[in-house]
């Protein structure tokens, strides 16, 4: 490809992932998904006349980590997910949270992303928010293991062999490759059995800087969901019982003297 051409549509990739409503494919794909869990940054009006940023798109590799894609939207992202695992300037939330590291510490690599996953792991990056989106980042390669191609690249003979007759994606053929490394039945090639232990410390960091789930996400899923209504009437439900139930033993109690002196 031309190089000019290349350029060009390197450039024309970064503002889909910016702004998703240049992405006529993850729209239709996604509408469900993004009315469902992105709600909130779709209607913010002071966002309509600017470029989101990539937060919707952010929002939606979030619910892919979590397994929570309807079927349609799910390839989609996953696709986005990969093409960014090439190039760190197709992830724009990344690309300006870690802007410092990018700029200095990692600017002489030729693996963006990969020298960011390994500053992070030996907690050489001080940004809160750079350390965030890098624990996302690798958050996603858990899900796919195509978004983390060095580790694909080194378990690619390993998920030919062992884990072949798997979908991709929602974290199975990582979940094949783990149980590979605690077997003692499985032989897993020395560079993928290295490489991925060395993951799996990765992993759980990153749980401790940014863990998937939290209360406040399933509580901000709950407010987007269109049964939110259904949620709130159970709790209300639940807490009108706790009440009645309080005031039935609380008349108990006070009755149980009196028929005490009446024995």
């Amino acid at each position: 490809m031309d190089v000019r051409c290349r350029n060009m549509v390197q450039r024309r990739l970064v503002e889909q992932n910016t702004d998703y409503r240049l992405n006529a494919q993850l729209q239709h794909a996604c509408r469900m998904d993004i009315a469902k869990f992105c709600s909130a940054l779709v209607l913010d009006k002071a966002a309509e006349s600017t470029e989101l940023q990539g937060k919707v798109i952010q929002c939606l590799k979030a619910q892919f980590v979590r397994h929570q894609l309807t079927k349609t939207c799910e390839p989609v992202v996953m696709g986005i997910v990969r093409d960014a695992a090439l190039d760190y300037q197709l992830d724009p939330v990344l690309a300006r949270a870690c802007a410092s590291e990018i700029q200095n510490s990692c600017k002489d690599d030729r693996d963006m992303e990969e020298c960011l996953k390994s500053r992070f792991q030996n907690r050489e990056i001080k940004s809160p928010e750079c350390k965030k989106e890098v624990a996302r980042l690798i958050h996603e390669g858990k899900a796919d293991v195509q978004a983390d191609p060095i580790l694909y690249k080194a378990c690619l003979h390993d998920i030919k062999h062992f884990c072949h007759d798997l979908t991709p994606g929602q974290g199975h053929l990582l979940s094949c490759l783990l149980t590979g490394l605690e077997s003692d039945t499985i032989a897993l090639t020395e560079e993928c059995r290295t490489l991925l232990s060395k993951r799996v410390e990765m992993f759980e960091y990153a749980a401790q800087v940014a863990p998937v789930e939290s209360i406040r996400d399933v509580v901000q899923q709950i407010a987007n969901s269109p049964s939110r209504n259904y949620f709130v009437v159970v709790a209300m439900g639940v807490l009108g019982i706790i009440f009645v139930g309080g005031l039935f033993c609380g008349r108990v109690t006070k009755r149980l003297p009196a028929n005490l002196k009446n024995k």
